[in-house]
């Protein structure tokens, strides 16, 4: 029996969604195993240059919540540095001061995440297994309502 172009579709929808819902939690672990990478980085205070607004983003709704560009500096061995926090949805006023850590062996590299967050990994495992079952279970109840009335055309014809 030939397939369908309809479970083609089906199939290929699925393979897409699904594989966009694991990128997402690659991305998730990623982010978290490059925070693990940065736990030796060195902290230290930086002085706020600016704050400038950075772009809206919808939180469902009608509600949207404003995010910033927060640009810091901060000096290693005499040497300034400077660094972005992007999309904050904290602004800070200039002359705050923040603690930041750097790469001791770039110091030009620098976070704002001072430690790893294990319950935005979780959550993000979650969201991922959760979605994963969400778009197949869908997928799969739509291919057997899909067959269901294939047969009952069969036995109508």
């Amino acid at each position: 029996m030939e397939p369908k172009p309809y479970d083609i579709t089906v199939k290929i929808s699925m393979f897409i969604f699904t594989a966009m819902i694991i990128l997402f939690g690659l991305s998730g672990v990623g982010s978290y195993l490059n925070q693990l990478n940065q736990q030796d980085w060195i902290k230290t205070e930086a002085i706020v240059k600016e704050s400038a607004f950075s772009r809206l983003q919808s939180t469902g709704g009608r509600h949207s919540r404003k995010l910033y560009n927060v640009k810091y500096v901060y000096t290693v061995d005499g040497i300034e540095y400077e660094g972005v926090i992007e999309d904050t949805p904290f602004p800070q006023n200039p002359g705050t001061e923040i603690t930041v850590k750097y790469d001791e062996e770039n110091p030009n590299n620098s976070t704002d995440i001072l430690e790893p967050s294990l319950s935005a990994l979780l959550i993000n495992i979650v969201m991922t297994i959760g979605g994963s079952f969400f778009v197949l279970s869908i997928f799969g109840f739509t291919i057997h309502i899909h067959k269901k009335r294939e047969k009952s055309n069969k036995f109508n014809n």
